[in-house]
């Protein structure tokens, strides 16, 4: 599968995902949501990264919420100059609309990879075997190796699917959690 197949299927996959009724994305993010929190590599965790939602991506202001609740550190990602930095975030954060419309703090507080112990990954597609597609920029895949983090993926039901085309940058998930399941790789 070539370049222009990847953009058939991200493109298909966001028709899907932009489909979703307002109470749809709510009910199969709160699915998502508590399927995450009831693993033990999300309660143990104490720094996660996690992406801010965008344009109908599963839902990740509850994961924040509860992170916070829980005493975790929280960063999310900020592109600047074609890569990832994570940034901390903290429950009075003031956010503003960055790159790509997504939202992203006013205040930058860069954090090491290295400490963090749980990243939730955003995805257009994931398939059963811990492989990702994402939108089509190679962030993920340039930021991920920088850290020992818990690779968790985030995708509603239809957006697994049985196999994508992988290239040798491509980071595979340790877990990718769906609004009907749970899948558990063994990663290298």
């Amino acid at each position: 599968m070539n370049y222009n197949d990847k953009n058939i299927i991200r493109k298909e996959m966001i028709k899907k995902r932009e489909a979703l009724s307002v109470d749809e994305h709510t009910y199969l993010s709160r699915l998502i949501f508590e399927k995450l929190v009831s693993l033990p590599e999300y309660k143990n965790s104490r720094f996660i990264m996690t992406y801010i939602s965008f344009r109908n991506e599963v839902d990740t202001k509850n994961i924040i919420k509860d992170a916070f609740f829980n005493n975790k550190r929280v960063a999310v990602p900020i592109t600047m100059g074609g890569k990832i930095i994570s940034s901390e975030i903290f429950s009075n954060s003031v956010f503003k609309i960055g790159t790509f419309g997504v939202s992203e703090p006013k205040e930058i507080f860069e954090v090491d990879p290295k400490i963090l112990d749980l990243i939730i990954v955003p995805g257009n597609t994931f398939d059963k075997h811990g492989n990702r597609l994402g939108y089509g920029k190679g962030y993920y895949d340039r930021f991920l190796p920088k850290t020992k983090a818990v690779k968790i993926g985030l995708c509603y039901d239809f957006n697994l699917v049985d196999e994508i085309p992988v290239s040798d940058n491509d980071i595979p998930m340790d877990i990718i959690i769906t609004d009907k399941s749970i899948l558990r790789f063994e990663v290298d």
